[in-house]
């Protein structure tokens, strides 16, 4: 059993980063942020999260790249993708591309903590 399970937050906006990053803390976890793909999968290598929440839109690499790369380099690990987009189709694409879940901004508090314990009840490092 892990003593803290770890959350990796990727959000090019760094206020919605520390938002959810601050958010996450509260649930009782450690996180660590990201701000654009390299970073998000460099952290992972180095952080070692049981979780990425990810947003899908990202200048750049988006996140749904970033979904795909996670599935190749890191199968099990857990993604939660993020948007400030409720669009359904957006949804079924990076759900069906391996995302576990799909949260829309502004983020619900207590839904999203129930998707982390959900998504950390399928990680194999739990």
């Amino acid at each position: 059993m892990v003593d803290v399970y770890r959350v990796l937050v990727v959000d090019d906006d760094p206020n919605v980063a520390s938002m959810l990053s601050d958010m996450v803390e509260t649930f009782g976890y450690r996180t660590a942020t990201a701000s654009n793909a390299a970073q998000a999968l460099r952290a992972v290598r180095e952080f070692l999260p049981h979780v990425v929440l990810l947003d899908i839109r990202m200048p750049g690499i988006g996140g749904d790249t970033v979904l795909v790369r996670l599935r190749t380099s890191t199968p099990s690990l857990p993604v939660i993708m993020v948007t400030g987009n409720r669009d359904e189709d957006e949804a079924k694409r990076v759900l069906a591309a391996g995302a576990l879940d799909y949260v829309s901004k502004p983020v619900d508090s207590a839904y999203l903590e129930h998707a982390i314990a959900a998504a950390i009840a399928t990680s194999p490092k739990s």
